[in-house]
């Protein structure tokens, strides 16, 4: 099968379909009747911007109401941003109380904007655009666009999303083997930042508490002509949400995944299971014949299994004073290695083919086959600003990982103080065993609430 004219064809009937119902929409004179909006059910959540905290209604005198829909009327645009400038610093902790440490401290800077703007016309139409800037605002990627779309309502429970724009189809906090489209995955230790997703036209399908997804992947189409396709279908059944789904791109890895949710014993429980295959890994193999003992190799990946299991849970008294939340995970990522003393045992040679660019980070990336994750966080204690946390993450099969503590205080207005303490664990050449401070002090001073 030809992909490139598949993927052309297809990419050219669904920008007809976009073209024509947005046509079709301008073209309806003020006294034909325009089909309501659907009540927002969790995929209109996440298909109208659900979260999208920039956006700053117009109070309900001023929006008033959209005759014979009961529903409010839209703004023609709306608007908004934020803005953040972190200043942190950190010092080797072990050196320093050893009264070794002379050098100056690790510093950064952390500077970024974001601009959304958010047009609305009517009911059935929405152009979403929202863009990020990072100091030094020098280089092409300072200035990332990170969604842009429109939505457009076909006909009751028919939807339609045309651009760039974030899938998330995971439910895992630090790790999320089911996010398996968008082009960034998580960070564990930043697990609330917002993921840049591809160019993508999405059709939904709205049911009841059912949904069904359809997606035409257009982000390689530029480059080398292909498009790659997936689908979602969800639902809840007895208090459990669930999602099965698919993937499938030319000459990339597929994967097929389900995913769950639900309450039970207090806890919020999530879990997923995924397979996924296809494609080219550049793979650390021993190597008799290299001088540090390991080249690398360029293979077919095989089909891996990749599962995630975990919890969070949330507490506060009556008075709001004690404010406590607590998560855990745990990782199966059978696209590990088997045996990773490997890393461990050729430390510098491994090194030296990351140096020589023979392997990259996302090589290194998950080497191991479990893991696991726990944070626990005290928040506002006392109402008077101060927090307090811990995050561990860990790989369990090189015995190695991170802890980090902080204490922090947001009692000053769009200011927040926090001083922290992280240490490393593990073997050279463990996932967490990378050469630096193994302890660390940090101070940082960040602005926080500013919104506009």
């Amino acid at each position: 099968m030809d992909t490139k004219l598949l993927g052309r064809t297809l990419s050219a009937l669904l920008l007809v379909l976009a073209v024509r119902t947005a046509s079709a929409q301008e073209a309806l004179s003020p006294e034909q009747e325009i089909p309501a909006a659907l009540s927002p059910s969790p995929a209109d959540e996440e298909f109208f911007g659900a979260g999208d905290a920039l956006v700053t209604e117009a109070p309900a005198a001023e929006r008033g109401d959209s005759a014979g829909t009961g529903l409010p009327e839209f703004e023609k645009v709306r608007w908004g941003g934020t803005f953040r400038l972190e200043a942190a610093g950190t010092v080797d902790a072990e050196a320093l109380a050893e009264g070794e440490w002379t050098g100056a401290p690790g510093a950064e800077l952390d500077l970024a904007g974001t601009f959304f703007l958010d047009a609305r016309p009517s009911e059935e139409v929405r152009i979403l655009v929202k863009a990020r800037a990072t100091y030094p605002f020098e280089e092409e990627g300072d200035w990332a666009l990170r969604e842009f779309f429109a939505d457009l309502t076909l006909e009751p429970g028919l939807l339609l999303r045309t651009g760039k724009q974030t899938v998330n189809w995971g439910v895992g906090r630090f790790w999320s083997p089911a996010n398996v489209i968008n082009l960034e995955r998580i960070d564990p230790e930043n697990p609330d930042e917002e993921l840049a997703g591809p160019v993508a036209v999405r059709l939904l399908a709205v049911r009841g508490t059912s949904n069904l997804s359809a997606y035409a992947l257009l982000q390689d189409m530029e480059e080398d002509g292909t498009v790659g396709i997936a689908a979602k279908a969800e639902g809840v059944i007895g208090g459990t949400e669930l999602s099965l789904a698919g993937v499938w791109r030319p000459d990339r890895p597929w994967a097929a995944a389900v995913t769950a949710t639900g309450p039970a014993l207090g806890l919020d429980l999530y879990a997923e299971a995924v397979v996924r295959g296809g494609g080219r890994r550049t793979c650390v193999v021993e190597d008799g014949g290299a001088p540090l003992g390991v080249s690398a190799e360029t293979r077919e990946a095989e089909p891996a299994f990749q599962g995630t299991l975990g919890f969070s849970w949330t507490w506060s008294d009556e008075t709001e004073a004690w404010n406590l939340a607590a998560s855990a995970q745990y990782l199966r990522n059978g696209a590990g290695y088997a045996d990773t003393d490997l890393f461990t045992t050729y430390a510098a040679g491994v090194a030296a083919l990351a140096a020589a660019g023979q392997i990259g980070p996302e090589d290194l990336y998950l080497r191991g086959r479990n893991y696991a994750a726990a944070s626990l966080a005290l928040s506002d204690i006392a109402r008077n600003g101060a927090g307090l946390s811990l995050l561990w993450l860990g790989g369990l099969d090189d015995r190695s990982g991170k802890i980090t503590a902080a204490a922090s205080y947001s009692g000053f207005k769009n200011l927040r103080i926090a001083l922290s303490y992280g240490e490393r664990y593990g073997r050279e050449g463990s996932e967490y065993g990378f050469p630096g401070p193994r302890r660390t002090l940090g101070l940082s001073v960040e602005t926080t609430g500013l919104s506009f």
